[in-house]
């Protein structure tokens, strides 16, 4: 049994599906099924695999018009963002096995939880960012009860403005939240190298330009 997994870098929005094989042709039922989902990307970024090096594999991305990018061989920070969503996912399918349910049948439950993630960062869920809203779950259908917010919906155009809305003033604040958060990583990171030197201590100074013999 294998796991094809995929996210978006921008919202962390994920997708995780069985496979009972790892050939190239099954691979690429696996991608045109997240594809169905989220739409034609532009790029994807894959690793080093044969599956996806396959001519079945590159057949699909010439189809859609996608350019497929691969990461670097035996590094796999340059695909950092996938690879903490295996970690998790990971943790996941443990605890399943341990309690001795079947994972093929959790994952879902699993991602549907991952997608209502909030990022550290800006606070917005994966879900959030895509759609416009959070996650409609049995809590929030009682919360709707209480607050008494479900009297009728909106026609079309009024649902689709207000929902494009939503998404400009989400993704504005998820990125001024996000530049401080890199922002305030990057003043720690700087801090944590930071030295203070005493007057009269010596130091070791270059000068650009010169050699150093």
């Amino acid at each position: 049994m294998y796991i094809l997994t995929a996210i978006c870098p921008s919202s962390h929005f994920c997708w995780a599906i069985p496979l009972r094989t790892s050939t190239a042709s099954v691979v690429a039922d696996g991608l045109i099924s997240v594809f169905k989902d989220s739409g034609i990307p532009r790029e994807i970024l894959t690793d080093r695999g044969t599956q996806f090096s396959s001519k079945i594999v590159k057949h699909v991305c010439s189809h859609f018009g996608i350019h497929q990018l691969k990461t670097a061989s035996y590094c796999p920070q340059s695909n950092g963002i996938l690879e903490r969503f295996h970690a998790t996912l990971a943790s996941v399918i443990r605890k399943s096995c341990k309690l001795r349910i079947n994972w093929a049948k959790q994952l879902d439950l699993a991602i549907f939880a991952l997608r209502n993630v909030p990022h550290r960062d800006h606070n917005f869920t994966p879900f959030e960012l895509v759609f416009g809203r959070r996650i409609h779950h049995v809590i929030s259908y009682l919360a709707s009860i209480w607050r008494g917010d479900l009297s009728g919906g909106l026609d079309t155009c009024t649902y689709m403005a207000d929902l494009q809305d939503r998404l400009e003033v989400i993704r504005t604040e998820m990125a001024a939240r996000t530049s401080e958060a890199k922002q305030s990583a990057r003043e720690k990171q700087d801090h944590k190298y930071l030295r203070h030197f005493s007057v009269g201590e010596k130091v070791l100074f270059r000068i650009p330009g010169l050699s150093n013999t």
